[in-house]
């Protein structure tokens, strides 16, 4: 029976979301089912909070510029699920994704009959392995999709580089309430081998880090901020050098320097694992990648930038690469984030604050998010992202960006609504 792409969807969707500590049993069980695909497959593992998906796209840009054949898994995604798992900068045909998901589907339902039921992520997971091995990918670059230490990505064998991206507070029901307690969580994916952690780590995760590297035999590398060269760094583009290399990322905010400078060092720990990668194709690469919701820039008159700054820290990173700019901001968030702070730190830099709800049951409402609005901050309320962005622009001054944040989800509803209403993309 043919399964549409769709079903196919309804199907990934219908899974559980609940991880548990059962959770490498069950994904390795899962993966016995489908022969292993992870099994001999070359890996760099991202974990972190904030900067996983910037240095997992930089990272994959460069090995495929320079000629190997890369898969590259992240999650969420912002508009497209296809966006989750990609060969060579190219997303999964819905062809291609109705093959292999039949393929765990039939796993997933043999370990059904065991008393064991795979979560949603878990899926999303072995189809990519799956997509991997039989593509044929000379490297994967794996974003981890919750901590680390039980995520499912961490079924892969040791890979050619562990990376730690920035440690903040984020899922902390789940991952614990401290920077040490999720930095432990965050270094289960270290295995031995090389490991790079972002440079300006919090003492508290990095000492942590520090430790467990020791504990797992791990050589730590820290990429040294201070002998970065930056030569730009604006709100969608960062130029730096590092050592004899030169990169130009398309991507903005101070936030961004150190995401490349921990992919420059993954990059260079590659090469002395013997791996071919030329500087030249390198930043070439790099200079080419594209990445949604990262300070991206999707309208100009008005200015419209979506970001997908979700927590404090996220926030925080935000609000510096936008520096004096005046802009409303667009907003929604997922009821179990930190979004009293999140908007704490938004009111103290936009000129007002549009809030508005998602159409999904984990969306706070709009009553709650303009609840957590200090007192004092313009605020406006919205039922959904078209009458936000309509009373966005309404309200606009002189050279005033708009800038929709707080969610992934958002994100991809302001794409959608853009796209929808033909509004063009600037060229680059």
């Amino acid at each position: 029976m043919t399964v549409t792409y769709q079903e196919t969807l309804d199907y990934i969707h219908a899974a559980p979301h609940f991880k548990g500590t059962a959770a490498p049993e069950r994904m390795r069980r899962l993966c016995e089912k489908l022969g292993n695909p992870q099994k001999g497959l070359r890996t760099v593992h991202v974990a972190g909070t904030n900067g996983k998906g910037s240095t997992v796209n930089m990272i994959a840009a460069a090995l495929r510029a320079a000629g190997y054949r890369t898969g590259m898994f992240i999650s969420p995604y912002v508009v497209d699920f296809r966006e989750r798992i990609q060969l060579d900068g190219r997303l999964i045909s819905e062809e291609e994704l109705c093959e292999v998901a039949g393929r765990v589907r039939q796993a997933d339902e043999e370990l059904s009959k065991e008393g064991s039921y795979a979560t949603e992520f878990e899926l999303v997971t072995a189809c990519g392995l799956c997509y991997f091995q039989q593509q044929g990918c000379d490297a994967a670059v794996l974003e981890v999709g919750l901590g680390g230490r039980l995520d499912a990505t961490n079924v892969v064998e040791p890979p050619e580089v562990a990376v730690i991206t920035k440690i903040a507070l984020d899922h902390t029901a789940t991952l614990g309430g401290t920077l040490e307690q999720i930095a432990f969580e965050k270094c289960g994916i270290i295995k031995g081998g090389y490991a790079v952690t972002y440079p300006g780590q919090d003492p508290a995760a990095q000492a942590v880090i520090r430790a467990q590297c020791t504990q797992r035999a791990a050589e730590l590398h820290i990429p040294d901020r201070s002998a970065a060269q930056v030569l730009a760094c604006g709100l969608t583009n960062t130029q730096l050098r590092y050592g004899e290399e030169e990169w130009e990322v398309p991507l903005g905010g101070e936030h961004q320097i150190s995401n490349a400078l921990t992919a420059m060092e993954t990059v260079r720990l590659l090469r002395a694992r013997g791996w071919r990668l030329p500087p030249e194709a390198v930043r070439k690469g790099v200079a080419s990648l594209r990445f949604p919701a990262r300070l991206e820039q999707v309208r100009t008159q008005p200015p419209i930038y979506i970001d997908g700054a979700h927590n404090p820290d996220g926030m925080q990173a935000l609000v510096r690469a936008l520096g004096s700019r005046p802009f409303t901001a667009v907003y929604a968030a997922m009821r179990d984030k930190n979004y009293s702070q999140a908007l704490e730190i938004l009111a103290s830099h936009a000129r007002r604050l549009v809030v508005c709800t998602l159409d999904m049951p984990r969306a706070a409402s709009t009553g709650e998010l303009a609840a957590a609005v200090p007192s004092g901050a313009s605020l406006l309320s919205a039922p959904d992202i078209a009458h936000a962005l309509g009373l966005a622009e309404e309200g606009l001054a002189p050279g005033e960006a708009i800038v929709v944040c707080g969610s992934l989800y958002l994100a991809g509803e302001a794409h959608t609504f853009l796209d929808r209403t033909l509004q063009k993309r600037p060229e680059n």
